[in-house]
């Protein structure tokens, strides 16, 4: 299915409020974990996504789900009521396409582990993550 650039553009400010409004929802009075860094995909900095930072249950972590907005490669939980739970998460990174006539958003996981504290200069890179739908 292939958007017009206007229909890009509204597509774009609309995932950013809801991206806004999920980071708010649920999430510690005082984010204790700030977590923040870039996100490359194909070698350059993604100009338009989001990250969702799931708690991985599976490796005995739990907590509140956190999605944050990726703007020209960075991302940040500063600022915000997001507070990312320590230990490992899977992050689901969704890359939106930025040329008119490209296909919807890439999706891809990978498992990061969130230190205690958080962590300022974490790198997420698309080459090292799994393909996801």
């Amino acid at each position: 299915m292939q958007r017009s650039q206007h229909s890009r553009v509204c597509y774009a400010a609309e995932l950013g409020v809801l991206i806004m409004v999920i980071a708010l929802i649920g999430c510690e009075a005082n984010a204790t974990n700030v977590t923040s860094g870039q996100v490359i995909d194909s070698g350059q900095p993604v100009k338009i996504g989001a990250i969702r930072f799931t708690p991985d249950v599976d490796q005995g972590n739990q907590g509140p789900t956190v999605t944050v907005a990726v703007s020209n490669g960075e991302f940040t939980t500063s600022g915000t009521k997001a507070s990312i739970s320590p230990g490992p998460n899977i992050a689901r990174i969704e890359v939106v396409p930025e040329a008119a006539g490209e296909q919807d958003s890439t999706y891809y996981e990978m498992t990061v582990n969130i230190p205690e504290g958080g962590k300022t200069d974490l790198v997420l890179d698309t080459a090292q993550a799994k393909k996801a739908r």
